[in-house]
C-alpha cells in the first residue's frame, strides 16, 4: 500500500489463505511498528491512491475500512460502522479468508470491574419494627459489554433486633434479646441496560435474581452454625438502578508489551429485594438498598 502497488495488494487480499501461515521475519515486531507509523503519517495519500486504483469496488471498502482502524484520531465506532455497511453490501465469498482472518473484529465496548463499599438497607413491612440497620458492607465484579451491564455481588450487614421474642428450634427454645445482632446477607445476579453510557457517567436500570438470609449470632463455632435461628433464607428478586462516574482514568502495561486501559470510578445503585419467604410471619417484609462504591476497572470505560 505504502509502494502504491495495488495490484499486488489485491492478489494477496485474494490468496490470503495461501500466504497466511508462511514463516515471518525474525525481529518482524519492529519492521511492523515502522509500517504502521508510515501508514498513519500518510493515511489521506494511501486513501487516494487505492481510490484511483484499479481494485474492486468491494476491495477498496476493505482496505478503507482497515485505514480507517489505522488512523489514530479515529473513534472504534466508525470502523464499526464501515463494517456493518461492507457486511450488508456484500456476501460473497471471494475476500473472505481477508476479512476473517486479516481484518481486526468488530470493536465492542467493554470493561471488567471490582468494586467494594458501604450501604445501607431500609427494611420494610413487619420486619421495619423489629429491626434496625446499620451501615452495610458490598462487593461486586461488574462485566459490560456495549450496552449491556451485568454484576455479581454480595451485600452484608449486622442488624439490631428492637423487639426481644422467643424462638423454638429443633435443637433449643432461644430468647433473644433488645438489640441483640442479626446477620444479614444477600447475594446474586444484576443485570440491565445502559441507558447511557459515555466516557464519563453510566445510568443503567437492572432487575436482579439473588438468595437472602437472617439469622442469629448465638453460637461462636463455625460447626453450630446450622444451629443458627433463621428469620428467613430465601430466594429473591428485584429492581434497580445502577450509576457510575468515572473519577481517574489511565493507562497500564500488559503482559503482551501493550496497554490497558484502566479506570478508578464511585458507583452508587439503589434497588428493591423482594423476599419470597419469610419463615415467621411476625417478620414479613422486604429489603429496599442503596450502595455506594469505589470501582477498580480495566477496558472501555
Amino acid at each position: 500500500m505504502l509502494a502504491g502497488d495495488w495490484a499486488t495488494v489485491n492478489q494477496l487480499m485474494l490468496e490470503f489463505d495461501e500466504h497466511k501461515n508462511k514463516s515471518i521475519y525474525p525481529n518482524s515486531q519492529e519492521l511492523i511498528r515502522k509500517l504502521y507509523e508510515s501508514i498513519s503519517k500518510n493515511i489521506p495519500a494511501v486513501l487516494a491512491g487505492c481510490e484511483r486504483s484499479g481494485m474492486d469496488d468491494q476491495a477498496k471498502m476493505l482496505v478503507s475500512a482497515l485505514l480507517q482502524y489505522l488512523e489514530k484520531d479515529s473513534s472504534p465506532e466508525k470502523y464499526n460502522e464501515k463494517l456493518i455497511v461492507y457486511r450488508k453490501r456484500y456476501k460473497d465469498e471471494k475476500y473472505k479468508p481477508f476479512e476473517k482472518d486479516f481484518m481486526p473484529p468488530k470493536y465492542v465496548k467493554a470493561s471488567w470491574n471490582f468494586s467494594m463499599g458501604s450501604g445501607k438497607i431500609f427494611p420494610t413491612g413487619r420486619l421495619s419494627n423489629q429491626f434496625s440497620s446499620n451501615a452495610s458492607f458490598n462487593m461486586a465484579m461488574d462485566i459490560n459489554i456495549d450496552n449491556v451491564f451485568t454484576s455479581l455481588y454480595m451485600h452484608a450487614l449486622g442488624m439490631e433486633l428492637q423487639n426481644p421474642f422467643t424462638a423454638t428450634t429443633a435443637v433449643d427454645t432461644l430468647n433473644f434479646n433488645l438489640n441483640e445482632r442479626f446477620w444479614y446477607f444477600n447475594g446474586g445476579l444484576k443485570t440491565g441496560y445502559f441507558v447511557i453510557r459515555n466516557n464519563r457517567f453510566h445510568l443503567a436500570p437492572y432487575a436482579s435474581i439473588s438468595g437472602s438470609y437472617l439469622e442469629s449470632t448465638r453460637y461462636k463455632e463455625e460447626e453450630d452454625n446450622d444451629l443458627e435461628y433463621e428469620i428467613f433464607n430465601s430466594f429473591t428478586y428485584g429492581a434497580g438502578l445502577h450509576t457510575e462516574v468515572k473519577v481517574y482514568g489511565y493507562e497500564g502495561n500488559n503482559i503482551y508489551g501493550g496497554t490497558t486501559k484502566m479506570h478508578l470510578s464511585v458507583k452508587l445503585e439503589t434497588g428493591y429485594n423482594k423476599i419470597v419467604k419469610v419463615n415467621d410471619s411476625a417478620f414479613k417484609g422486604d429489603t429496599p438498598y442503596v450502595i455506594l462504591a469505589l470501582v477498580w476497572g480495566f477496558g472501555q470505560f
